[in-house]
């Protein structure tokens, strides 16, 4: 699990990354790496 001030990116079992926000959880994205879902949680800000 990778943490910042700002959000969260955990590698799930399935091989999926999985990216939050920490003070909105409920804003969440995948992606097939790091890059790729912290990418996808930003265009959602």
């Amino acid at each position: 699990m990778k943490t910042s001030s700002r959000y969260v990116i955990e590698y799930t079992p399935e091989g999926i990354y999985y990216a939050y926000l920490l003070d909105y959880k409920q804003c969440c994205a995948y992606g097939e790496t790091e890059e790729e879902a912290l990418d996808s949680l930003y265009e959602m800000e």
